[in-house]
C-alpha cells in the first residue's frame, strides 16, 4: 500500500489523498470480475481491521489494473507485469531470445534472459547491445575490459 499523496501533493486534489494498493497474484489464476471483487472486499477489510479507518464510503475515483488488463491491454505472456517466471520452462535458454526475428529488433528487459529483477534486466540490456554490436559487424570488448572501462570514466581512474 502506498499513498503518495502524503509527500506528493500534486497527486491528488486538495482535501483528498490518493491510495495505491498492488495485491500480486499469480499469472494463469482466473480474474473475473467476481475475484477481483473478491479480493477488494478482502483488501478493505484488513485494512479497516488494522488501521480503523473504512475506506468504502471515502473512495471517489477507483481504478484497478488486473492480470487480464496486462495480458489484453500490453499483450504479456499470461498478464504478468514482471516478467517471466523463473519456472523450469522460462529459465536461461528457453526464456525469448532478445533477437526479435525481424532484422533491427530487438529484446531487452525482464522477458528476456537473463531474467527477472533490476540487475538482470541491466544485464540483459547490456547481452542486447553486445547482439546488436556483434550482428552490425562490430567487435565485442571482453564483459571484464568494458566494466574496468565504465569503472575506470566513473572515478576518473584506478586507484591501488
Amino acid at each position: 500500500m502506498n499513498v503518495p499523496s502524503a509527500t506528493d501533493e500534486t497527486v491528488a486534489p486538495d482535501g483528498h489523498e490518493t491510495v495505491v494498493v498492488l495485491v500480486p497474484v499469480a499469472p494463469g489464476l482466473d480474474d473475473d470480475a467476481t475475484r477481483r471483487a473478491a479480493f477488494r472486499d478482502q483488501i478493505l477489510d484488513d485494512l479497516e481491521r488494522h488501521t480503523g479507518v473504512d475506506l468504502r464510503d471515502r473512495i471517489v475515483v477507483e481504478r484497478e489494473a488486473s492480470v487480464s488488463t496486462f495480458a489484453d491491454r500490453f499483450a504479456l505472456p499470461e498478464g504478468t507485469a514482471l516478467g517471466l517466471a523463473h519456472t523450469l520452462r522460462q529459465t536461461g535458454p528457453l526464456r525469448p531470445s532478445r533477437r526479435g526475428g525481424v532484422d533491427g529488433l530487438y529484446y531487452t528487459g525482464a522477458f528476456t534472459g537473463p531474467g527477472i529483477g533490476v540487475p538482470m534486466a541491466l544485464l540483459s540490456g547490456e547481452q542486447t547491445a553486445d547482439a546488436v554490436v556483434e550482428d552490425a559487424g562490430g567487435s565485442r570488448l571482453p564483459r571484464v575490459a568494458r566494466s574496468l572501462a565504465a569503472v575506470a570514466s566513473f572515478d576518473g581512474g584506478f586507484r591501488p
